[in-house]
């Protein structure tokens, strides 16, 4: 049985090689590796180094598509990366507004946590956008319906509350604490 040791090797041994007895074998070749299947067959009499660049350029591919799933499995895909940086803002920034520490956002709870805000409307808000009273929020965000908001409707909901969202996004920084309210701005 024949080994192919390189992209060379695979290129010159094709489906298969004649031994001295004049019996053919079928190469043996790494799991990974490329098979002559995988380069064109439908290009007959296609030279050694037409196939060896076919060969490199699926090897290439096949490298990147595991590097891929490799970062997906380990969770560090830019997209995985920033869904998990929002979710850290957005604990930290519940955390803070659950005064009493139950896990459960109250009216009382937003009310105080809203008080913390600069009074003007957010800059960046979504055209249509209607502001909410305390209770709207709530009630839009209480997905279990029972007149609080825990941590995983807050992070699940938040942005159904466009302009209290709008305002956090403004007002607080990537580590989710609320920036200090300008003294000059409340007087």
């Amino acid at each position: 049985r024949q080994t192919a040791t390189s992209v060379k090797d695979v290129a010159e041994m094709g489906c298969g090689a004649s031994t001295a007895e004049g019996t053919t074998t079928q190469p043996s070749i790494a799991k990974d590796a490329i098979t002559v299947h995988e380069v064109a067959p439908t290009k007959i009499g296609m030279s050694r180094e037409e196939a060896a660049t076919q060969i490199q350029s699926i090897q290439r591919a096949k490298s990147a598509d595991k590097e891929v799933q490799k970062l997906k499995e380990d969770g560090k895909l830019p997209g995985q990366i920033r869904v998990k940086k929002i979710d850290e803002w957005g604990k930290s920034v519940f955390r803070q507004f659950d005064t009493d520490k139950d896990g459960k956002l109250s009216a009382k709870e937003l009310t105080n946590a809203l008080k913390s805000l600069p009074k003007t409307k957010p800059g960046k808000v979504p055209p249509g956008t209607k502001f909410q009273s305390v209770e709207a929020m709530i009630s839009s965000m209480d997905s279990d319906g029972d007149g609080g908001v825990d941590e995983n409707e807050w992070l699940s909901n938040l942005s159904s509350c466009a302009g209290l969202y709008a305002a956090l996004q403004e007002n607080v920084n990537a580590a989710g604490e609320i920036d200090a309210v300008d003294a000059k701005a409340e007087a």
